[in-house]
């Protein structure tokens, strides 16, 4: 492992685009998460409607899928 004072400098520059490099990972990571949530979501809401039961824990997953819509399309922004 390199010593820090055997390095040279980076500019602000290069800081920068490390900086980007490692919020876009973030996103990425985040935006992962919230599709495998809504994927999770929507197995279980189409498991449970071939038992043909329809209750209020239904209806508030397809809430939740709706909110975990509106969470990737705002990740895709980025």
């Amino acid at each position: 492992m390199p010593r820090i004072w055997d390095s040279t400098p980076k500019t602000k520059e290069e800081l920068e685009a490390e900086l980007k490099k490692i919020e876009d990972q973030k996103v990425i990571f985040e935006l992962k998460i919230a599709v495998e949530d809504a994927a999770i979501v929507l197995r279980d809401l189409y498991l449970k409607r071939l038992d043909d039961e329809v209750t209020l824990d239904d209806v508030l997953d397809a809430a939740e899928l709706w909110s975990l819509c509106g969470k990737i399309s705002k990740l895709k922004k980025y």
